[in-house]
């Protein structure tokens, strides 16, 4: 029998849905350093603000200065 998946509540008490690992998709988040050379980091995720969360929790430089993210867009493939 089939457990069936709980909704995740938000922080301001919506219901968000669900992410399966078929719907997430490649991610590139490219962000500058503090010498301002370009890196990028890739993830798989729903939509692009939830990549940005994940390099949020991922990257301690991201972490430190999120506002040093310049783009993130969807790529093919990581």
């Amino acid at each position: 029998m089939m457990r069936r998946r709980e909704p995740v509540v938000g922080h301001v008490g919506r219901v968000l849905r669900v992410a399966s690992v078929t719907d997430r998709r490649p991610y590139t988040v490219l962000y500058r350093t503090s010498d301002n050379s370009t890196l990028e980091n890739c993830f798989y995720a729903s939509d692009a603000f939830q990549a940005r969360l994940l390099a949020i929790e991922f990257n301690n430089y991201i972490k430190d200065h999120p506002n040093r993210i310049v783009r993130i867009f969807s790529s093919p493939t990581c």
